[in-house]
């Protein structure tokens, strides 16, 4: 789902711009067995499983000054204005435990809040 507003009060315009959505598929890693001698780990259905679900609300403010050779705009935007934790990804790892073997998964998110600022000119 995606929704949208702007605002436009010439020569200003902001945009406030929301997404949400299923999590991104990923596939399953499971240790078979624990025991050091015989451990294997396997992987199980491709895109089986899914990640949390998906949310970003991004928001941009630009002014557009008019030249005598073009246009110029300077912008302002924040995307993923709330900082929503967003798992896109994991690091696997394993540990060995006395006689056991540990399968351990560091989950891994997109980016927290970036804020950016430009400008573009039109000629």
């Amino acid at each position: 789902m995606s929704a949208g507003l702007t605002w436009t009060s010439s020569p200003w315009n902001a945009t406030l711009a929301a997404t949400y959505h299923t999590g991104w598929p990923t596939t399953p890693v499971v240790l078979a067995e624990d025991d050091a001698a015989d451990a294997e780990i396997v992987l199980g259905s491709r895109n089986s499983l899914r990640y949390g679900y998906y949310g970003s609300l991004d928001a941009r403010v630009s002014r557009d000054f008019r030249l005598r050779h073009g246009e110029l705009t300077l912008f302002a935007e924040v995307s993923n204005l709330v900082d929503r934790d967003n798992e896109c990804c994991v690091d696997y790892s394993y540990e060995l435990r006395g006689d056991s073997v540990v399968l351990e998964r560091d989950y891994r998110h997109w980016l927290p809040i970036v804020p950016s600022v430009g400008v573009l000119w039109k000629y």
